[in-house]
């Protein structure tokens, strides 16, 4: 297991996130071993494991002020030799609740590259390209959504 990102709200609200490879015997998928994602939640008392998606990679998070954390994510299908990738935001509640918002753009998509939460609302900082992937043709891009009380 690698752990990649560490974020914090306070003491007793801790983030870490990751991968793990899962070798081709456990996974029965051919030769290549997988990359997992992993994630796991510190309250002040004890680490708790936090289910996310497989196909999912996680990027840079920002604690939520509510003891939960808001983390960039793409599908591990996206083109792997990509240096970019069509991002959304994947929001973990402190109680194991989750959603995903789809930063979107007319006739592209959005990359994020980082993330700041209050408790009412997500910024995030990124590109937005056309829908064909060029790499000359971007723009620069700020995602903002209000979260509901």
């Amino acid at each position: 297991m690698r752990l990649e990102n560490l974020v914090t709200g306070g003491e007793d609200d801790i983030w870490v996130f990751g991968s793990r490879t899962e070798r081709q015997e456990e996974s029965g998928e051919g030769e290549q071993p997988r990359s997992l994602p992993v994630a796991a939640h510190w309250d002040g008392r004890s680490w708790r494991a936090v289910t996310v998606p497989p196909t999912w990679r996680l990027r840079e998070a920002a604690p939520d002020g509510r003891g939960g954390v808001h983390v960039i994510v793409w599908l591990a299908d996206d083109d792997s030799g990509a240096d970019i990738h069509t991002t959304s935001v994947l929001s973990l509640a402190a109680d194991g609740s989750s959603s995903v918002s789809v930063p979107e753009v007319s006739g592209g998509r959005v990359s994020l590259n980082d993330l700041a939460a209050t408790p009412e609302k997500i910024w995030g900082v990124g590109a937005a390209y056309p829908s064909e992937v060029t790499l000359t043709a971007s723009t620069s891009a700020v995602y903002a959504r209000t979260i509901a009380p």
